[in-house]
């Protein structure tokens, strides 16, 4: 929305415009390709995704698993994203054959699922 503003100081009019940012906090889609025979009980990671489509930090969590943000350490614990920022994830396959194991990465109020199935 922009908003004009005119100035009157004697004679002379200046005009100012300003316009507010409307927030974008909903992630461009993505998604994690789904892993299969896979070994059991063993740390499976997703590929790397980059945050695009939002133009404020937004809030991210994990169900099952944990995540990291630009390669750092991993974490399962609630943070913020920002549009550039790298995420990948990780979960324990299962300790059972032929079992899936989901992961569930929330950014903002999107939810993208990573799985991995044993031999």
């Amino acid at each position: 929305m922009t908003v004009i503003t005119t100035l009157k100081l004697g004679t002379q009019s200046f005009t100012f415009k300003s316009t507010t940012l409307v927030i974008d906090s909903v992630p461009d889609a993505f998604s994690f390709n789904a892993l299969t025979s896979v070994a059991r009980n063993v740390w499976q990671e997703s590929a790397s995704v980059t945050v695009s489509g939002i133009n404020a930090p937004i809030a991210i969590s994990i169900s099952g698993g944990e995540y990291r943000i630009n390669n750092g350490t991993y974490t399962k614990a609630k943070g913020t994203v920002k549009a550039g920022d790298t995420l990948q994830v990780r979960h324990l396959s299962s300790k059972s054959a032929k079992k899936t194991v989901t992961t569930t990465l929330t950014l903002g109020t999107s939810k993208v699922v990573f799985k991995s199935t044993t031999q």
